[in-house]
């Protein structure tokens, strides 16, 4: 079974700090989310020392090897230049050389690789080759993992356009099925509620002109009780109301759903947060689809 990235970016990290018995800094890029994490295993941390995750990317070595696709071989952190931010962390936990290298495959480049040195002068022609063969290994491994990744979500998304078609499968038979609508509306809510992974949903419907709302039909197995079947709804001053009125659909949590009128039952149920959708017909609004979760 494959790891997750981070945890597999940590652990061949710390598999390098184990062998060279030294700081090891793993950041990976990805140029789609437009953003770089830093993974480090450190031995010798010392107080004061800047946290990876506060330099900027383009202050970070493996940075600069990550653009470049080249090695960066510093023989003397004390002496170095560039990366003044980087260095002074280097040296404040006694790293005297230091090395970065590409992270890239055939298909894609993903970050650089950093190692340091307690020792001066430490990486060499021929370490920097053995390293590079390496740093093409750990490539190939994060590669593999966010291939993994994408494969996950994509058939995440799948599976999520699957339940929506069996939903409206569903929805279909039951019309076939149902002629009395109450029941109908039943079947709907609670294929809905499974579908959605909502804790309760409910159709609300006009109780007659210029009459307020009544929740003809409600699932809810989590339920206590106070939301129930026919509950009567205030055309003015409730969620429900307003969608009904203005035919456009309406989202509410945190303040928002605390402040509404329909939390003053929701808080009873402990219903954390709802959505209010318009059911439309030829333009004209027939009634409202009330979905809410604990």
């Amino acid at each position: 079974m494959w790891l997750p990235v981070r945890s597999r970016d940590l652990r061949l990290t710390d598999s390098f700090a184990a062998a060279y018995g030294v700081p090891a800094t793993n950041r990976v890029h990805s140029p789609a989310a437009g953003r770089a994490r830093a993974h480090t295993s450190e031995s010798g941390h010392q107080p004061g020392a800047v946290p990876a995750s506060d330099f900027a990317p383009e202050e970070m070595v493996t940075w600069w090897a990550y653009h470049q696709q080249q090695p960066v071989v510093i023989p003397s952190v004390a002496t170095e230049t560039r990366f003044s931010r980087m260095m002074a962390r280097l040296q404040q936990n006694g790293i005297q050389s230091a090395c970065a290298l590409p992270l890239t495959t055939v298909h894609r480049r993903l970050g650089g690789l950093g190692l340091g040195s307690v020792h001066a002068h430490a990486y060499d022609e021929e370490e920097v080759r053995f390293l590079t063969l390496v740093a093409d290994q750990v490539a190939l491994v994060i590669d593999d993992a966010l291939n993994f990744e994408a494969v996950q979500h994509a058939h995440a998304e799948l599976q999520r356009n699957n339940d929506r078609l069996a939903l409206l499968l569903e929805v279909t038979n039951s019309v076939v099925a149902n002629l009395e609508l109450r029941d109908l509306l039943r079947v709907i809510t609670a294929t809905m509620r499974r579908v959605m992974h909502c804790d309760a949903v409910g159709v609300a419907l006009p109780d007659g002109a210029d009459h307020p709302l009544r929740l003809y039909a409600l699932d809810f197995p989590a339920g206590k009780g106070f939301l129930q079947e026919e509950m009567l709804l205030p055309m003015e001053g409730s969620a429900s109301g307003k969608v009904f009125q203005t035919g456009k659909p309406l989202a509410l949590s945190g303040p928002d759903w605390f402040n509404s009128a329909i939390y003053q039952v929701g808080a009873v149920e402990g219903l954390q947060s709802g959505c209010f959708l318009p059911l439309l017909s030829r333009n004209r609004v027939l009634g409202v689809l009330l979905l809410a979760r604990l």
